[in-house]
């Protein structure tokens, strides 16, 4: 990671299959129908001119502890369908209702990427991306799915918790946000395995904490911790 960024000047083509990774600057049009994974744990690649991406495209952002991958491009952005694809490395987590710019186009935008998902082996199911263009800077917000805490409960105490939760996602603050922010970048497993010891615990944790959604989560837990 350190040291000046390589240079590449002139045009600069991935071809289907191709792959090219790291920190850039590139003094040229950009026309990618691999993968671009805009990553040094993580990174920035700057593009000097134009940028286009096909169909088979895929661009690769990395989230890290504390920053995110930039693709900057002085120039205008073409996207024809492709792929926008984000990795956590080192650690890195996703903020629920965290926003990433990831890609600004001076030039302005045509187009959209087809897909904006998680680049992980088995996903992450409670998180959806939602993404959107404001004056050439791509938006993707990192939100908790609603309902997939729920979904992935097996029993009736599990489903209690679970559903509580999924309530209480969207406005959560403070204990509870860290709590489902936490679990909203697990995997299923992970999550499954927390449900039943919150069921005991968290409502007494979580009942002073003065927020409508903490008390809400709080109450729920408390009206239903016996179920078995």
């Amino acid at each position: 990671a350190g040291g000046a960024a390589p240079i590449i000047n002139g045009a600069f083509a991935l071809q289907k299959g191709g792959f090219a990774s790291g920190t850039l600057v590139i003094n040229g049009k950009v026309t990618n129908f691999g993968t671009l994974t805009v990553g040094d744990d993580p990174s920035t690649i700057v593009v000097n001119g134009a940028y286009t991406q096909g169909p088979t495209g895929v661009v690769i952002a990395e989230i890290g502890p504390t920053s995110y991958s930039h693709l900057i491009v002085n120039g205008p952005v073409v996207l024809d369908g492709g792929t926008l694809e984000f990795e956590p490395v080192q650690g890195g987590k996703f903020q629920i209702g965290g926003t990433y710019n990831v890609l600004t186009a001076s030039g302005g935008v045509t187009g959209s990427f087809a897909d904006v998902v998680v680049a992980q082996p088995a996903g992450m199911p409670f998180i959806e991306l939602s993404s959107d263009f404001v004056d050439g800077t791509l938006e993707v917000t990192a939100l908790h799915m609603p309902g997939s805490f729920a979904s992935v409960a097996t029993t009736a105490n599990q489903h209690a918790v679970a559903s509580a939760l999924d309530r209480a996602a969207p406005i959560a603050i403070g204990a509870l946000g860290d709590l489902v922010n936490d679990l909203s970048n697990s995997d299923a497993s992970a999550v499954q395995a927390d449900f039943d010891p919150l069921s005991g615990e968290a409502y007494g944790a979580f009942a002073e904490a003065g927020i409508e959604a903490n008390r809400d989560f709080a109450a729920e837990l408390r009206d239903r911790k016996s179920v078995v």
